[in-house]
């Protein structure tokens, strides 16, 4: 894999290396009950800045309190608290089209799954477009789009995301099926809003 770089999110740190690729999570605003968004996010916010003003790397302990902050998020999504607009199959297409428009263009999709509150999609940005990027047209269409729909106006997803940098072919192979067994996980019958590609022979992270 070449050289991973790290850049600043609004919470979390992201780390990115060329021609990677990544499954990523992000979520409605308000998606989450406030209480526990707001201890969540202020317990990575002291992590995050009490490093930074050190000027020191990760201890062991701040690492497995991060890891264990983003799974107590996944956790939570999967309860499917707050806000479930994507169970409207108006906005789940409006954000499927987004996800499919420039496939093999800007990105290249492995797999995707809409659920009630939260997406999670795993892709190999293209043509020099960054993660950042290909997350702010998707978000930025999906979420006017939306608004018209529900007659609201306003955010629409949570600025922040969740993103892990692909390691090889066998960690690409588990956040596809992790993707895809998302609605059987939480007991969603006939779940339509899924997609999952073929994995290409020589794939290399």
């Amino acid at each position: 894999m070449p050289a991973i770089t790290k850049v600043r999110g609004a919470y979390l740190p992201h780390w990115r290396a060329e021609g990677a690729s990544y499954f990523v999570t992000f979520r409605l605003a308000g998606s989450l009950p406030g209480i526990l968004k707001y201890n969540r996010e202020a317990r990575q916010k002291d992590i995050l800045q009490r490093v930074k003003k050190a000027g020191r790397k990760f201890t062991p302990w701040e690492i497995s309190e991060l890891a264990n902050l983003r799974i107590e998020e996944r956790r939570h999504q999967r309860h499917d608290l707050g806000n479930r607009y994507l169970k409207d199959p108006r906005i789940a297409k409006v954000v499927a089209d987004a996800f499919m428009h420039f496939q093999e263009k800007r990105y290249r999709l492995f797999a995707w799954v809409i659920m009630p509150t939260h997406v999670h999609i795993v892709f190999q940005p293209l043509n020099g477009h960054d993660v950042p990027d290909i997350l702010h047209s998707w978000k930025r269409f999906s979420a006017r789009e939306a608004n018209k729909i529900l007659g609201q106006k306003g955010e629409f997803w949570h600025p922040e995301y969740y993103d892990h940098l692909i390691d090889d072919e066998n960690d690409l192979l588990r956040c596809i099926e992790y993707t895809w067994s998302n609605p059987d996980q939480a007991n969603l019958k006939n779940w339509k809003w899924r997609w999952r590609g073929p994995v290409p022979a020589n794939f290399t992270a």
